[in-house]
């Protein structure tokens, strides 16, 4: 291709000087010296490497689109030169005319060549529209009849008009693109320049039709449209088909509904010119924005006042909220910004001061103020939720700024004056820029397997099924609109994507939603009952799981795994065995190498099935203490939409080798070769050196020099820094200024806004899919000022804290009084380590709602049913131990006089000839009236024992006999504090006798003799031949003494219990506890003080970081080293918990769609991003810090799902390991994925 170049130079410099016909000839050679795109594959395989030959591959079609491009634009400058001075087409030599339409159709031929190639090129789409309109107005069609030309020219305009208008849509999404990536001012105002050449170059084209239609006849006008729709969608298939066989991004033709608003149609219909064409006009801006208020104020008025003017009756209208079913459009935010600008939907802040700056700051404020009630009358016309855009925000804020100067005259007018009038110029021309064509492709989910293969396993997919991207902000990448209001933008402008549509659903049917969002009480009558959300419903539920599948079935169509990047619905085949399959050239390309060996003998499907299963299980050899470099290579190595990235070589197009933080793609690339040993090697190696990989990163890195045991962690954070860096797709990165979080707007907006400052500079597949943002909030301690801002992370360190809680088992025996008995509860109460007795209670009071006051905590010694230690307030909490039940009783206090307190032991009783007792049960501690009979006293001390007698009686006919006789084997003896009988002073026979008599109504202070100091008496309840002594048992008279240690289990002694048996560790922490550790709040030191703008000076703020933008892939540090000092260094083995499946990281995120800086208000769209997440890598830690060994469990997945087997790596060695040992003590990095999101 040399001697292309050369020839292309050449045209270039003979262009300089006007030489137009040299040119051209330059050109011309140029393209015949270019080789055949069928043989630079064979050329260049010379090269070597599939970068090189792709870059060839590029470099030749740059190469022809360029000849081709300045091939034309030399015809049309010839064309325009043959064009004679009085240039009306009745005075024309027919000689010029032929000249014309001679340079001009080459010129069309040549243009529409070079748009196969590169359909994106706005320059291309201009000149072929310039060489259609010079063929229209001045070829040579007297040979043929009037009607035959004139039907012609108008094809040729209306072919001309096209082209011009698909430049000026390229041209726009230029400018927006420049508009956000602060490209310098001259190159916006050339793009600008040339979007005011192509609305010229539409003039032209309009004056031209009118000159041309009067003398066309009405049915030529109806055949050229028939004709132009025929052709125009000829032309979309050919652009389709040739940008599949380039390989490149497929950009959808734009197409106008004919169906539209009635109302809409007939106002078009009546503004068109006189008859000229059929083609549909769009409306003035004035009349856009009067039709759109108009259809957003048809949903909320009441009165045909309110209708026709909408914003000065808003007061008056009755606000409706969205109901379940509506159907709402998302629509993209550049686009409406523009759109809103273009026809002053919203009032502008820029008239709030004069140029001068000699407004008071009073007079601003109010005029601003005036401003944003307008704009609040505007905004309550849109769904709840609905923002400014952005640059009325801009606006707000600079005029709030000039009115703070507070005639500041010298610097405005300076200011103003310093102001270049190019600056100016681009200002004022931004202003009247036009949204063009609907574009939402930048909203929808762009990875074609993931959305292929949900699409596929969804029967009921619909139109509003279209994905969505991750972490999309309303107010900054979206707003919505009702459908009526859609509908009109569409047929107006036209849609170059699927409508993404939603529709309202009740909070109650959102449980995800229902449970972060609970139902508000009554009182705020105007909050939403319903939601709008993004993302489908299964990518938010927790039990939703798949299995994993090399071999995906779906709709009873088999859909096979790429043999190369294991992607699924690979479509072609290895045309010599047959047997491996592949999604592109590229990947077969890749796989040859590993799949070569074999080809010829893989004649069997299951032998392919064999490889794909070994796909991944290769172990890594140990190259002297590398275990932590192995460990974490197993666990990236299993990140699949990052493996696939290597595996398939797309990793190529995106090396940047001049990035000067990166290491020039050698890290990528050697990275990439180990990758491809460890998925396509897999039938051939058991095990592989990671050598290359390490030798590039020594040399980048030398503290991973030699063979030095390292941080797993550490070298990880720096692979995934080194990975993004060579992988930067930004090559010179622009000044990028963080924007400040202003206060009143909502912060999702704000963090969105950081994110996109931090995308200018940063774009890679490692940036997208493991980098996130945290929020940290600063607050000053003197001024209460509040500092926000976000900062970047790839993976979280959290820190184990330490186990300060002690776990203590409390049964509480409740005093019911009046109400229905049941059995004791069972509680597991946290308390401080340095606790005390009164914590306990207190804490046991708040969970089960019984006074503090009237609890007393004790040691029972079950064996022999007696109360062992009653425990003084006070006392510390580390005398008490669950290895003795610990019982509280709901009892009044002994300080009371007007209370008797008694323990009752329990006793069963046989008569069997010879009398055997023995005890059994739990203690009770009961309060009575000082005053209380011996009935009432059976009565109450009945109440306790009865949830025992009955349990396990169901039948309600049997259980008051049942129930009857056992009361009448009950009763009741006054013993002493050792249990021997204690005589009552009057038996109920005239006798002496220790029982209370059953149906007395003496008071029991009479009967026993209590001193009036006396606070506690002690009974013993016997039980006498009702109790069984045996398994095998008459259920209808006895009741077996297990009965008696029954209790109910509280939802914290549940989860205690779940936690010991699963984990055989009381002492391990959650990783839900460690996440919370990580978000408290904490004292800046004086190392780390922070610099207050109000206080004016450095403070020691408190400080609170939480997570905002959550990753795809998220990866865990649990901070198991610690340094005390340089001498103490020791690692924490305490045991952390983690989930394996179903991670709800939404209870761990700070975001928060609706919430402001300091408001918060309705929002209709749940735009939160799912947070659930599968673990599927853990590197382990074995050993103390510096003499350890690093090993690794990982499991495979795909769009389908996540595999149930896991696979430990122990360097060289790979076995198969269950989940139950997945969950251990020496975990120490954690990879999770987001659940169905690539």
């Amino acid at each position: 291709m040399e001697s292309s170049i050369r020839y292309k130079e050449e045209g270039n410099r003979l262009f300089s000087a006007k030489d137009f016909p040299g040119a051209i000839a330059a050109y011309r050679r140029g393209l015949s010296s270019l080789p055949p795109v069928e043989h630079v594959d064979e050329i260049s395989s010379s090269l070597g490497t599939v970068q090189d030959r792709g870059q060839t591959l590029e470099e030749r079609q740059r190469l022809e689109v360029a000849l081709r491009s300045n091939l034309s634009l030399c015809l049309l400058r010839l064309a325009e030169k043959a064009i004679p001075a009085n240039h009306h087409r009745q005075q024309a030599e027919q000689r010029d005319r032929t000249q014309v339409e001679q340079f001009s159709t080459e010129a069309e031929k040549e243009c529409s060549a070079a748009l196969q190639l590169d359909p994106d090129n706005a320059k291309l789409w201009y000149r072929r529209g310039q060489a259609s309109l010079l063929l229209a107005t001045h070829s040579s069609n007297d040979a043929l009849e009037s009607h035959v030309a004139c039907h012609n020219d108008s094809l040729l305009l209306r072919q001309a008009e096209s082209d011009m208008k698909q430049c000026e849509q390229l041209l726009q999404q230029q400018l927006h693109k420049q508009k956000s990536e602060n490209t310098p001012p001259n190159v916006v105002k050339g793009t600008i320049a040339q979007i005011v050449e192509a609305r010229n170059a539409l003039k032209r084209i309009e004056t031209a039709r009118l000159d041309i239609t009067p003398n066309c006849p009405s049915s030529s006008i109806q055949q050229q449209t028939h004709f132009l729709d025929g052709k125009r969608h000829a032309t979309e298939q050919l652009s389709k088909i040739s940008r599949l066989e380039t390989n490149e991004h497929i950009t959808q033709s734009v197409t106008i509904p004919s169906d539209c608003d009635s109302s809409t149609t007939q106002a078009s219909s009546n503004s068109m010119s006189n008859g000229s064409t059929s083609q549909y006009r769009i409306p003035t801006p004035s009349q856009q924005k009067e039709r759109i208020l108009l259809l957003l104020s048809r949903r909320q008025s009441t009165t045909d006042a309110e209708t026709r003017n909408p914003i000065q009756h808003h007061h008056k209208q009755s606000i409706f909220p969205p109901q379940k079913g509506e159907a709402y459009f998302l629509i993209n935010m550049n686009w409406w910004e523009t759109w809103c600008r273009h026809v002053h939907l919203f009032h502008s802040y820029s008239n709030c001061f004069d140029s001068d700056g000699q407004e008071r700051r009073d007079v601003v404020q109010k005029r601003v103020q005036e401003v944003e009630e307008r704009n609040k009358r505007v905004l309550r016309l849109l769904p709840p939720g609905a923002t400014l855009p952005l640059y009325l925000e801009k606006e707000k804020k600079d005029a709030l700024g000039q009115g703070q100067k507070d005639n500041d005259k010298m610097s405005d007018s300076s200011s103003s004056s310093d102001k270049s009038d190019d600056e100016t110029d681009i200002e004022l021309d931004l202003t009247e820029v036009t949204p063009g064509v609907i574009d939402n492709s930048s909203l929808i989910l762009n990875h074609e397997s993931l959305a292929r293969y949900l699409h596929c396993c969804n029967n009921e997919t619909t139109e509003s099924d279209v994905l969505l991207q991750c972490n999309l902000v309303r107010g900054y990448h979206f707003e919505i609109l009702p459908r009526e209001a859609y509908a009109a933008l569409r047929s107006w402008y036209g849609e170059v994507s699927p409508p993404i549509s939603r529709r309202a659903r009740n909070v109650e049917d959102l449980p995800w939603l229902s449970q972060c969002h609970p139902p508000q009480s009554s009182v705020s009558s105007n909050t939403l009952s319903v939601r709008i959300t993004l993302y489908p419903e299964r990518w938010n539920a927790i039990a939703t799981h798949h299995n994993y599948n090399q071999h995906n079935v779906i709709n009873g169509n088999s859909s096979f795994t790429c043999s190369a990047c294991g992607s699924p619905a690979a479509t072609s085949k290895c045309t010599k065995c047959r047997c491996a399959r592949y999604c592109n050239r590229e990947c077969q390309r890749s796989h040859w190498p590993y799949h070569k060996s074999h080809c010829g003998m893989t004649t069997k499907r299951q032998h392919q099935d064999e490889i794909l299963a070994a796909r991944g299980r290769v172990g890594l050899n140990n190259l002297g203490n590398t275990c932590f470099m192995s460990s974490a290579l197993q666990c990236m190595s299993h990140v699949t939409p990052l493996t696939r990235f290597f595996l398939s070589d797309q990793f190529l197009t995106s090396i940047n080798e001049n990035n000067i933080n990166g290491t020039g793609g050698k890290v990528a690339k050697a990275y990439a070769t180990l990758m491809k040993d460890l998925w396509m090697g897999g039938s051939q190696f058991s095990s592989i050196s990671p050598t290359i990989l390490k030798r590039a990163i020594e040399l980048f890195a030398p503290r991973f020099y030699g063979v030095q045991q390292q941080d797993s962690a550490e070298f990880l954070s720096y692979l995934l820094d080194a990975l993004h860096e060579d992988l930067n797709r930004i090559r010179n990165p622009p000044y990028v200024v963080l924007p400040d979080v202003d206060r009143g707007r909502k912060l999702a907006i704000c963090g969105a806004e950081t994110w996109g400052a931090l995308c200018r500079r940063n774009s890679s597949y490692v940036f997208e899919n493991f980098y996130g943002l945290y929020k940290s909030t600063c607050v000053c301690p003197k001024c209460d000022a509040v500092s926000v801002t976000f900062d970047t992370f790839n993976h979280i360190t959290l820190e184990i804290p330490r186990i300060s809680k002690l776990n203590l088992v409390v049964v509480l025996v409740r005093d019911h009084g009046e109400q229905e008995p049941t059995l004791p509860m069972k509680y597991c109460v946290s308390i401080p380590q340095n606790g005390t007795v009164d914590d306990v209670i207190a804490t046991l009071s708040s969970m089960s709602g019984v006074p503090a006051s009237r609890l007393k905590l004790s040691s029972v010694l079950i064996d022999k049913c007696s109360i062992t230690q009653l425990h003084r307030d006070g006392a510390p909490a580390s005398s008490l131990s669950n290895e003795d039940l610990l019982v509280a009783y709901d009892i009044a206090s002994f300080s009371d006089a007007t209370k008797i307190n008694a323990v009752i032991t329990q006793r069963s009783f046989h008569q069997n000839g010879t009398t055997e007792s023995r005890v059994f049960g739990l203690p009770l501690l009961v309060s009575f009236e000082r005053n209380i009979v011996c009935s009432e006293v059976y009565k109450k001390v009945w109440k306790y024992v009865k949830p025992f007698v009955l349990l396990g009686h169901d039948d309600t006919q049997s259980i008051s006999s049942f129930e009857d006789h056992i009361k009448q084997c009950l009763r009741i003896r006054v013993t002493d504090p050792t249990q021997n009988p204690r005589t009552l002073r009057t038996g109920f026979d005239g006798g002496s006798t220790s029982i209370l008599p059953f149906a007395s109504q003496d008071k029991i202070v009479d009967l026993i003799g209590i001193r009036e100091k006396e606070q506690i008496v002690f009974f013993s309840l016997e039980w006498v031949d009702v109790i069984a002594l045996t398994a095998d048992y008459d259920k209808q008279q006895q009741i077996h003494p297990s009965n008696f240690l029954m209790v109910s289990n509280h939802t914290s002694i549940i989860d205690y219990e779940h936690r010991v048996n699963r984990l055989h560790d009381s002492s391990a922490v959650t990783l839900d506890q460690c996440f919370e550790s990580f978000t408290q709040p904490e004292r800046l030191d004086d190392d780390n003080m922070w610099y207050c703008s109000q206080c004016k000076e450095h403070v020691k703020a408190m400080k609170t970081v939480a997570l905002w933008r959550l990753p795809n892939i998220l990866v865990i540090h649990l901070k198991r080293f610690e340094y005390t000092n340089s001498l103490n260094r020791s690692k924490i083995g305490t045991l952390v918990d983690f989930p394996i499946d179903g991670f709800d990281m939404k209870k761990h995120s700070a975001y928060n769609s609706s919430m402001s800086s300091d408001s918060q208000s309705e929002e209709l769209v749940d735009d939160e991003a799912p947070m659930i997440y599968d673990l599927f890598g853990v590197t382990n830690h074995y050993g103390r810090m510096g003499y350890g060994h690093y090993t690794a469990f990982t499991r495979r997945w795909n769009e389908a799902g996540i595999e149930d087997t896991w696979a430990e790596f122990d360097d060289e060695n790979v076995n198969e390991v269950t989940g139950n040992e997945i969950v251990n003590p020496s975990a120490y990095v954690l990879f999770y994925r987001r659940r169905l999101t690539l």
